[in-house]
């Protein structure tokens, strides 16, 4: 059937509805209400314009068969369900996918409330509201550990900083690395790690593969220069780094010392 409504706007838009059930459409003017058939599983409605006039478009699918699904397939309900052969497997859940994407399943049918990790034979990804999405970067974590997930897929590859509403943390081949305290660096500098979490209450000094560094509140602060210690002693700092080829005299809040090769000499 069509139904004409007059408005401004261009635009196609395309809606899955189940029998039995109103449908506003928004953005129209006026606004319509399109009333599903009885005993149909379901309609597909396009709403096109043409010389600024709305023309919505309802089609009837084809017939619910049961016995011919495989895969996610939507019932006479409008609940989508996971089929083999004909019958919901109520004994699956996954991952699943139709032509509209990758779904999360839970005993047979998709569980639209579910976010958080799944995985299948291609590796582990990220679920947002039942649906597998592509766009997500970031950490996200299941009853194994947290995991540094890259474009929808756990990225084993990654390792450096990544956050979260509760901070930053150190990654190791796409996993957190609660056992690491160090330096690591992303593109905003250089950080101090404790246990895997990015510490922004230290201060003092760090090192790496590179030499030791100059911490202020958790950030290697390339602008310091003067005394810092640690437990093997007091050390002279040249613009963040130690500066094991200085030798001459360096003042702090207690005086004023003699250093040799970058190390205090008392």
């Amino acid at each position: 059937m069509i139904e004409k409504f007059h408005g401004r706007e261009t635009a196609e838009i395309h809606l899955m509805g189940k029998a039995g059930e109103s449908y506003k459409v928004a953005g129209l003017e006026p606004v319509g209400d399109i009333k599903m058939a009885d005993g149909v599983t379901d309609w597909t409605v396009s709403v096109t314009t043409e010389d600024n006039t709305f023309h919505i478009n309802v089609v009837k699918n084809s017939a619910f068969t049961p016995s011919a699904q495989n895969g996610l397939c939507c019932d006479e309900n409008g609940v989508w369900n996971y089929y083999v052969n004909g019958s919901v497997d109520y004994n699956y859940t996954g991952l699943a996918n139709n032509e509209y994407g990758w779904f999360y399943v839970k005993n047979g049918s998709v569980d639209w409330s579910y976010t958080g990790l799944a995985n299948n034979e291609y590796g582990w990804f990220y679920i947002s509201n039942g649906v597998l999405d592509w766009s997500y970067t970031g950490l996200a974590n299941n009853e194994y550990g947290w995991f540094y997930v890259s474009n929808g897929a756990l990225d084993w590859g990654y390792t450096g900083l990544a956050n979260n509403e509760y901070g930053w943390f150190y990654v190791k081949n796409g996993s957190v690395d609660w056992s690491y305290t160090g330096l690591a660096n992303n593109e905003y500098g250089w950080f101090y790690i404790s246990n895997g979490v990015l510490d922004w209450s230290y201060t003092g000094l760090a090192n790496n593969e590179y030499g030791w560094f100059y911490v202020s509140d958790g950030v290697l602060d390339w602008g310091y220069t003067g005394l810092a210690n640690n437990e093997y002693g007091w050390f002279y700092v040249s613009n963040g780094a130690v500066d094991w080829s200085y030798t001459g005299q360096a003042d702090n809040i207690y005086g004023t010392w003699n250093v040799v090769n970058g190390q205090v000499v008392f």
